[in-house]
């Protein structure tokens, strides 16, 4: 019986234009979980794959939501607390 060699394929380079936000806020993340940025990509595909679909729930804020937002970014109606016990003060927690 002749042996033939186990071809690998190589892997697939993907190249994409990511969001300088999205590109800093998702590295540390991956970092703490102790992955690095292409673990994390491969993952997120296998999951896509799994669930035949995003791994997670996609929806359009609602306008109370996107108020909330608009109200934040321009610094309006915040409630500042110095910690978590003032936090649950101010909200009668």
């Amino acid at each position: 019986m002749v042996s033939h060699p186990t071809i690998i394929k190589p892997e697939n380079n993907i190249q994409q234009t990511v969001n300088r936000a999205a590109a800093l806020c998702g590295s540390p993340a991956a970092d703490v979980m102790g992955l690095s940025t292409t673990e994390a990509i491969n993952l997120f595909y296998r999951q896509v794959k799994l669930r035949n679909g995003l791994p997670f729930n996609v929806v359009i804020p609602n306008k109370t939501t996107e108020k909330v937002f608009k109200d934040t970014d321009a610094n309006r109606n915040m409630i500042r607390c110095e910690d978590a016990d003032d936090m649950f003060d101010k909200f009668g927690i």
